[in-house]
């Protein structure tokens, strides 16, 4: 018998409050509007700068709840293809980015490990020959099977996982595998040891399975402590991806990198508005309702 959309929620603990920003469908008039009224200023503020520096962060593409929509994916790809420069996240953060010839320049990002990546998105990423990162949790995949993911906690319900020979095969095409722990977990949450141990582990085990080194790390639901900041590169990273919804700015922190969510609801007008700064408010409010980051048990 198949689950319900409620249940398959229940089922994996999945729990969207805990997002940095949680934009449900029938918020989204009234986030357009907000845009309307900012984009003056946002505009501004954005054409203060020759260059807009952007990570774009998605977690499915497909047809489940949470999904972004394959034809919305597409679209959003060719609008890329046709008015930004795609390069390599760490090529971006490094400023890399100024050699580019058009002024938005953007970087791509995958959050969590889903097959869709490996079935939707990454044929048109090597159609317009778009490097992208994707972080894994590492415990939900398998070697050669896509597994649940409302087998595993705090992962998005009712979609199916990449297995290892998927990333291997787009690890050999400018996709980066980088980690996303272990378990999806609560890094701001976790005592110093456990958090080290998830960490570590998956950036071995993907070491192993790939055969390469794993230098990057995104923090589930976009969470830390300083002692987190701290805690990454003494596990061997050299980046790590946040949920901070804003554009990069010089110097850029290697462990705070601020990426841009890209919703399953987003128009291609609501895409564009926020690649060209409409939507950088957001950024403020996220900052107003970011809850207390509690500092972890040692």
């Amino acid at each position: 018998m198949s689950l319900s959309e409620k249940d398959r929620d229940k089922r994996s603990h999945y729990r969207p409050e805990m997002q940095a920003i949680n934009i449900p469908d029938r918020n989204l008039p009234y986030l357009r509007t907000l845009g309307r009224f900012y984009r003056p200023f946002g505009r501004g503020i954005a054409g203060f700068t020759s260059k807009r520096f952007l990570v774009l962060m998605y977690h499915s593409v497909g047809s489940t709840k949470h999904a972004v929509k394959p034809a919305d994916f597409a679209a959003q790809m060719t609008f890329l293809n046709e008015h930004a420069n795609v390069i390599d996240l760490v090529a971006l953060i490094k400023g890399e980015g100024w050699r580019c010839e058009r002024r938005l320049v953007c970087a791509i990002t995958f959050d969590d490990g889903y097959m869709s990546v490996h079935d939707e998105a990454f044929p048109l990423l090597c159609r317009y020959r778009f490097p992208a990162t994707v972080y894994i949790t590492t415990s939900a995949l398998r070697a050669d099977q896509n597994s649940r993911s409302d087998e595993s906690p705090y992962l998005l319900p009712g979609e199916r996982m990449l297995s290892w020979s998927q990333c291997r095969e787009m690890a050999v095409r400018d996709i980066t595998i980088g980690s996303h722990l272990c378990h999806h977990l609560d890094l701001a949450r976790l005592p110093a040891t456990c958090a080290a141990a998830e960490l570590k582990g998956s950036k071995f085990e993907i070491e192993d399975r790939l055969g390469k080194v794993c230098k990057h790390f995104a923090f589930p639901w976009g969470r830390y402590t300083h002692r987190m900041l701290d805690l990454v590169p003494e596990c061997g990273y050299e980046t790590a991806a946040t949920v901070i919804h804003r554009p990069l700015a010089e110097p850029v922190d290697p462990l705070r990198i601020p990426r841009m969510n890209i919703g399953p609801g987003y128009t291609l007008d609501d895409f564009r508005a926020v690649l060209e700064g409409d939507w950088d408010y957001l950024g403020i409010i996220q900052a107003v309702k970011q809850p207390r980051r509690s500092r972890p048990r040692e």
